[in-house]
C-alpha cells in the first residue's frame, strides 16, 4: 500500500457535467432572470389602482344622490375600456366600438360628478362664470379620464410584452381598476356620512 502510488487521472467530460436539476440549485438559469425582468411592474399596478381610487372617491364623494347612478356607469365605462382592449371590432360602426365608447362614458360621468364642486347659489352667477366653472370641470375631468386611460393602455401594454395571456391581462386590468373603484367609492360615502 505504502508503495503504490495514485494516479491522478483527470475526468472525463462527461462526468464533469452536473445534472440539470443541480445546476439550476447552484446557478440562477437565464431564463428565469429574463421573466423576471420582463415580469409586469407592480408599482404601475398600484398607480392604475391609485387613479382608479381616486375616481371613486370622486364619483360618490361629490354628488349629493347622483352617485347611485354615475358610480355604476363608471364601472360600466371601464369595463367596457379593458373589453375593448383585448377584442378585434373591426365590423361594429367606429364610434360604438367598446374600446372607445367605455373611455368616453367614463369621462362623461367623471365630469358630471366633478361639476358639483360648484356653489349651490346658481341664480347668483352670471352665465358666463357659469359656463366657465362648467368647462373647468370638465376639463379635469377628461384629464383625470385621460390619465386614467393612459395608465390602462401601458398596464394592458406591460402585461402583453410580458408574455401573459390575453385572459390573464383582462384579469389583472379589471382587478386593479375595479379594486381601485370599489375602495374610492366606499371611501367617498365614507367621507359624506362624516
Amino acid at each position: 500500500m505504502a508503495g503504490t502510488s495514485h494516479k491522478f487521472y483527470p475526468k472525463s467530460p462527461d462526468t464533469m457535467t452536473r445534472s440539470p436539476k443541480r445546476q439550476s440549485r447552484l446557478y440562477p438559469s437565464r431564463q428565469h432572470l429574463r421573466r423576471w425582468r420582463s415580469s409586469p411592474d407592480l408599482g404601475l399596478v398600484l398607480l392604475n389602482g391609485g387613479l382608479y381610487w381616486l375616481a371613486g372617491a370622486l364619483l360618490t364623494g361629490l354628488p349629493q344622490i347622483a352617485w347611485v347612478v354615475l358610480w355604476p356607469l363608471g364601472l360600466l365605462g371601464f369595463c367596457l375600456q379593458v373589453y375593448g382592449l383585448n377584442r378585434v371590432t373591426q365590423g361594429t360602426p367606429p364610434f360604438w366600438r367598446p374600446d372607445r365608447l367605455g373611455p368616453v362614458l367614463f369621462t362623461g360621468v367623471l365630469a358630471s360628478s366633478l361639476n358639483h364642486l360648484g356653489p349651490n347659489q346658481i341664480d347668483r352667477l352670471t352665465l358666463g362664470v357659469l359656463v366657465g366653472q362648467v368647462l373647468l370641470f370638465s376639463l379635469i375631468g377628461f384629464l383625470l379620464a385621460a390619465i386614467c386611460w393612459f395608465s390602462t393602455q401601458a398596464l394592458h401594454n406591460q402585461l402583453g410584452t410580458a408574455g401573459l395571456e390575453p385572459r390573464r391581462v383582462s384579469q389583472v386590468l379589471r382587478a386593479a381598476g375595479i379594486t381601485g373603484l370599489c375602495l374610492g367609492g366606499l371611501g367617498g360615502l365614507i367621507l359624506k356620512l362624516l
